[in-house]
């Protein structure tokens, strides 16, 4: 007599004999007990609960994780949680870890949602100790990701005009809603930005938000729903849902585009998929121990994380945020001043090969500032001569004008910026753009990082070319090639995404494909430009290819349905030139 009501949608339950696994995975009273307590936000008492029983109570993870963050006390979860891991305990449903990151609120603090990731892990369900490490560190990799490009996200909702976002096709404004055909969904009945060309930025499965149009304040905030349809446009929402149905609301509502939680979810359903127990749907075991162990650094990272007692049983960052906090709160004025004026000597020059992350280190230089409040805006402009240098004399001054002006309150990024002088130094044009450059760089060096970056060679002849541009720039970071086992976990990675392994044969066939491109680029006997090796460029490249193989592979196989290894698994041949 199994009793509908004691589950929801969603739901995992556990079955027994005997029945004494009762509700276990979160279709017992248990669950439904501490999703009853969290969602009448006694959230302590929820987790406290959650705690006890971890097991019979993994249902209800994802809606204390919802709540916690709605009430902003997310932090004091992760504590809890990693109280509980320090000690004896039956591990949760993997399935149900799953569940609650794949329904991760999009307005989640990016660090706190980390270490929610991390210590969740910890008190999951596993084959191995290995197989949690890897997922740990993975999954606080993809959720700092996500919530880091939400963040961004949503400060540009609060502070961009609609008008703007709208001609992007990403708001839709005055928006009255219909109750939909199906159960659940929500359709937009009336709305600003009705045509197709004003909608082109919304599209099936994007994830969008539900706020009130400003003329009246909703109690319910922000609430993310899913595109279920284009045409009419159909929504649903997605975890949290409103106090009241929408429709009977009367009020007006807006709806803006969210971050890319498609790409999201394709990452966490890949590291369940990869690393879930064989009793969960995960992987068999031969195919596992391909790609599933993690590197021995990312294992003696997380297992040098913790220390003796209550703090051992705390996550990394956690940890650090609270060393954070309490350094902020000894800062004294000096200090403070101190970091602001440093701004003012963040002119820095990059060098190194191609592929090897000048780019993106650039933009981790941006968000690191910002965070610590030392840019205004913290946002990232990227150039190149030909957003610098003008067709015609006398334009190249007023150009890069605009350009610095673009990025004040941030960092401006000038890539391959050895082009501004031409092979022979004869160029007037380039020329000009540096001299604005550098007299505008002295001008607002209070407000604005430089970061100028390109090839070394070249980037030598740029500063011989101009001798107040060593003076101006005096820290240089120099990258280095990439060694193959770093461009064989840069392939990892990269097959992560696309939710692909290589099979152990195409491992160690990969790690020597790199291992001669990198002995190749440096062999002068080789011919062969040392800049060639691309590194991070050259990986994508080879993984496109090799993608392309197996799918020509798999269409010429013969028999029925293709096997799920047979579909994730790359092979030696699919690598082969």
């Amino acid at each position: 007599d199994f009793r509908r009501g004691n589950c929801t949608r969603g739901d995992s339950c556990r079955f027994s004999h005997d029945g004494t696994g009762g509700g276990g995975g979160g279709g017992g009273p248990n669950a439904k007990r501490v999703k009853a307590l969290a969602i009448s936000g006694d959230v302590r008492q929820a987790v406290e609960l959650f705690s006890k029983d971890p097991d019979r109570c993994g249902g209800a993870l994802g809606a204390i994780l919802e709540h916690a963050v709605h009430r902003r006390m997310l932090m004091d979860v992760v504590i809890a949680l990693a109280n509980t891991a320090s000690g004896s305990f039956r591990p949760v449903p993997h399935s149900n870890l799953r569940d609650a990151l794949l329904a991760m609120p999009v307005e989640t603090a990016p660090r706190e949602g980390a270490d929610f990731a991390e210590v969740a892990s910890r008190i999951a369900e596993w084959d191995s100790r290995e197989h949690c490490l890897y997922f740990a560190t993975r999954a606080r990799q993809a959720v700092l990701e996500f919530l880091g490009e939400c963040a961004n996200v949503l400060d540009q909702i609060r502070n961009q005009p609609p008008d703007r976002r709208m001609q992007a096709g990403l708001t839709m404004v005055d928006v009255t809603f219909v109750k939909g055909e199906k159960n659940g969904e929500i359709k937009a009945d009336r709305f600003v930005g009705s045509t197709d060309s004003e909608r082109r930025g919304l599209a099936k499965g994007d994830s969008v938000g539900v706020s009130s149009d400003g003329s009246w304040k909703w109690s319910a905030g922000m609430l993310e729903a899913e595109v279920m349809q284009e045409k009419p446009l159909i929504l649903k929402f997605s975890s949290r849902q409103p106090p009241q149905p929408v429709w009977q609301e009367r009020g007006r509502f807006r709806i803006d585009k969210l971050a890319n939680r498609q790409q999201y979810s394709r990452v966490i359903f890949a590291l369940h998929l990869l690393s879930a127990p064989n009793s969960q749907g995960g992987k068999n075991e031969s195919l596992r121990k391909v790609k599933m162990r993690p590197s021995p650094l990312v294992i003696e990272a997380i297992l040098a994380s913790g220390s003796e007692g209550k703090r051992a049983s705390e996550s990394r960052v956690a940890a650090l945020a609270r060393v954070d906090a309490r350094a902020a709160q000894d800062m004294n004025d000096s200090q403070v001043r101190a970091l602001e004026a440093s701004i003012s000597k963040c002119l820095v020059l990059v060098q190194g090969p191609p592929g090897t992350g000048k780019t993106t280190v650039a933009r981790v230089v941006a968000d690191l500032l910002k965070a610590l409040g030392l840019l205004r805006t913290g946002h990232l402009v990227e150039a190149d001569r030909s957003a610098l240098v003008a067709g015609y004399s006398g334009q190249t001054a007023l150009k890069t004008k605009a350009v610095v002006e673009s990025a004040l309150g941030g960092v401006l990024f000038i890539d391959e910026a050895y082009a501004l002088v031409g092979e022979d130094g004869k160029d007037s044009f380039g020329k000009e753009a540096l001299d604005t450059l550098l007299k505008l760089v002295e001008d607002f060096r209070s407000d604005l990082v430089v970061i100028i970056a390109g090839y070394s060679k070249e980037m030598k002849k740029l500063l011989e070319a101009n001798p107040g541009l060593q003076s101006r720039f005096p820290t240089t970071l120099e990258f280095d090639d990439h060694s193959p086992e770093e461009l064989l976990e840069i392939a990892e990675q990269m097959l992560l995404q696309d939710v692909l392994v290589l099979s152990e044969g195409a491992s160690d066939h990969l790690r020597r494909i790199l291992q001669n491109l990198s002995r190749a680029a440096l062999d002068p006997a080789s011919g062969i430009d040392p800049r060639a090796n691309g590194n991070g460029r050259a990986v994508r490249n080879i993984l496109e290819r090799a993608k392309r193989k197996q799918a020509v592979r798999l269409q010429r196989m013969r028999g029925g349905r293709r096997t799920r290894e047979e579909l994730l698994t790359l092979l030696p041949e699919d690598l082969d030139n």
